[in-house]
């Protein structure tokens, strides 16, 4: 299969995924919220990996995932910051777990324990895999703006720190 095909059936993918979401969120009745409650949190999962086989595609198609230095430190620090969360909210399950006799529960505080120590690496892995290796730094575009300035016969400033070339 080559490149064209595998991005054509991922973004396949991905709307078969947003089709059973929007089945899944718009279940009502069975005269049991607890139910509704479950199914429509699988519905959050399939939107989740209809986002991701978008992701997928677009990487595959060469679209920019590039961000610029200040962008990255802002999605960092959210990032961080929700790990920070997910790991609270993976000792809050742990100790649920540890308290609860009921099997039926306890199956489903499995469920948020398991999603929420696979967060931490997937955002981890978004974050070194996916975005870092296309960082553009400001100055990176400042070089590349100043680089292809004509610069009408005047001499390079000797003082200057930038390189009006675009390379170091």
């Amino acid at each position: 299969m080559d490149k064209k095909e595998i991005v054509k059936r991922l973004r396949k993918l991905a709307d078969l995924e947003e089709e059973y979401a929007l089945k899944l969120h718009n279940i009502t009745g069975f005269g049991n919220d607890n139910v509704v409650m479950l199914v429509k949190s699988v519905g959050y999962d399939s939107q989740k990996h209809a986002g991701l086989y978008r992701a997928a595609a677009n990487i595959l198609e060469g679209k920019s995932m590039s961000l610029m230095a200040t962008e990255l430190e802002d999605l960092e620090d959210e990032l961080r910051d929700h790990i920070r969360v997910e790991k609270e909210m993976t000792d809050q399950a742990i100790e649920m777990l540890n308290s609860i006799e009921n099997e039926r529960a306890k199956a489903l505080l499995e469920v948020i324990k398991t999603d929420e120590e696979y967060h931490h690496p997937l955002m981890e892995k978004i974050l070194e895999i996916v975005l870092k290796p296309e960082i553009l730094e400001d100055e990176d575009v400042w070089k590349m703006m100043v680089g292809y300035l004509p610069r009408h016969g005047h001499a390079l400033d000797p003082y200057a720190d930038i390189d009006y070339k675009g390379t170091d």
